[in-house]
């Protein structure tokens, strides 16, 4: 999956700050807007590129902010002012044009910023099998009139969409945070030659919904949108003073193999300290007799406490018992820790108002794997 960045917008009303300066780029908690949005999908482990749509005025500084990542490419859209811009539809597909994407594409405008992470959309998106986008309930009918509205049945199926309307026909807004399935991406260009607006990005989703099932997810938490510089101001101001995000996540880690250290990478990316949780050897021994263990629990705790992503390790026997006495804001769970304690664990942290983030696994690797290899030789 790619993540198609939309960035080829001229920032007026943020002048002057953004007149020769992109505005996702603008600084924010100390980071660029771009870096809080590319590290959390990272996260993920579902996005293995990234494309930003510049414009010609802004690509160079897009191409030197991008220089040190093989996984962004940036693309020049060959405008020059925000009165030849091409508008975000187009956009999208002058860049599934210049690089034949032919896959599944995860879409957003880069000057957003989210109080949550975007991996529990693309969960969602992925088993839907359908095209999908966020939603969040607006109660306020002068901000319902500037961003898309859908109507959505019981099960969070578009029944009808639209864009900036005069008279919003339900409180459910679509910010710009889509994902296009594979088999959807070449409507992209049908769309426009139906007739489809081209300049905001969700004109395209809300003709796509009467060609095909479109589903919406609902967001857990609060999106930022930089349109002025008091909105910038405001969101520097939340970023400043947000309070240091601590992931913790578990395991034995008795055969550390490549999987963890994507894992510990991953989590790391979700907060700003990673906590690890190494199970106590003792313990182990004592409910599974007989487990074949490498290393010692003090071996394993330092082997993981040398890892650069991991910030603290300490020691657990049950991790639904444990987890319990431990000061974190998310959890970051493996793919494949699905036993009962942990589904008790996520279950508490949901109860609590923590983050749970599932995090793909790392295929063609494991412990079980590696302890079958050694065996053989």
């Amino acid at each position: 999956m790619k993540c198609l960045i939309l960035a080829a917008g001229y920032a007026t009303r943020l002048y002057p700050l953004t007149e020769n300066f992109p505005k996702p780029l603008l600084e924010v908690g100390g980071k660029p807007i771009l870096d809080w949005l590319i590290e959390d999908i990272d996260a993920t482990g579902l996005v293995d590129g990234y494309v930003v749509i510049s414009n010609h005025k802004f690509a160079p500084i897009f191409e030197n902010w991008a220089d040190k990542r093989s996984d962004i490419t940036v693309l020049d859209d060959g405008t020059s002012s925000n009165e030849t811009r091409l508008g975000a539809v187009r956009d999208i597909q002058f860049a599934v044009d210049s690089l034949g994407l032919d896959e599944d594409l995860l879409v957003i405008a880069g000057d957003n910023l989210l109080s949550f992470s975007l991996s529990g959309f693309l969960s969602f998106a992925v088993g839907k099998g359908t095209s999908c986008v966020m939603r969040y309930y607006e109660p306020d009918l002068a901000k319902l009139r500037k961003p898309g509205v859908a109507q959505v049945d019981d099960n969070g199926l578009i029944l009808s969409m639209e864009e900036k309307p005069a008279e919003p026909k339900s409180h459910w807004c679509c910010p710009p945070f889509y994902f296009y399935r594979r088999a959807d991406v070449p409507l992209v260009a049908e769309g426009i030659a139906a007739g489809c607006g081209i300049d905001a990005p969700g004109s395209f989703i809300a003709w796509l919904a009467t060609r095909t099932p479109v589903h919406t997810w609902e967001m857990p938490g609060r999106r930022y949108d930089i349109g002025n510089l008091e909105s910038y101001e405001e969101v520097k101001r939340i970023f400043e003073n947000k309070k240091l995000k601590k992931v913790l996540t578990f395991g034995v880690y008795d055969m550390l193999h490549i999987g963890h250290l994507l894992l510990f990478k991953r989590a790391k990316a979700l907060g700003d300290k990673l906590i690890v949780a190494v199970q106590d050897g003792d313990y182990i021994q004592k409910y599974k007799p007989g487990t074949e263990m490498v290393y010692t629990t003090d071996e394993r705790l330092y082997m993981v406490s040398t890892i650069r992503y991991v910030d603290e390790v300490v020691t657990y026997k049950d991790v639904d018992v444990d987890i319990k006495g431990i000061d974190f804001d998310v959890f970051a769970v493996g793919q494949d820790q699905n036993h009962a304690g942990f589904q008790r664990a996520m279950q508490w942290c949901r109860e609590q108002g923590k983050e749970v983030v599932v995090l793909a696994r790392t295929e063609g690797i494991s412990s079980t794997m590696l302890r079958n290899y050694s065996k053989t030789k």
